[in-house]
């Protein structure tokens, strides 16, 4: 039986201009993992955040959702958008 993945993320880029804000970043997250994203400012993580929540769509790279949906799926299908979620700081 294969690994269960709650998101998967695969060589993801995302440019301003001529900064790249990620440089084909890839990360997978499993059911019951806590994952914290920490670095300077200008590292990605709000960038990154933004194109997991499909608030960025200009971005290249894969994203899955619970193992059986992609990024498109997400905008697409009201059902897996429903299950996403995150907060920022408050």
């Amino acid at each position: 039986m294969g690994k269960e993945y709650l998101l998967q993320v695969q060589n993801v880029t995302k440019r301003y201009g001529d900064k790249i804000a990620l440089n084909d970043f890839s990360m997978d997250i499993c059911p019951g993992e806590i994952v914290a994203l920490i670095g300077e400012n200008g590292a990605g993580k709000t960038t990154l955040m933004n194109i997991l929540a499909g608030i960025r769509l200009d971005y290249k790279g894969e994203l899955r959702y619970f193992g059986a949906y992609s990024d498109k799926d997400r905008e697409n299908k009201p059902e897996v958008k429903e299950q996403i979620g995150y907060t920022g700081p408050g």
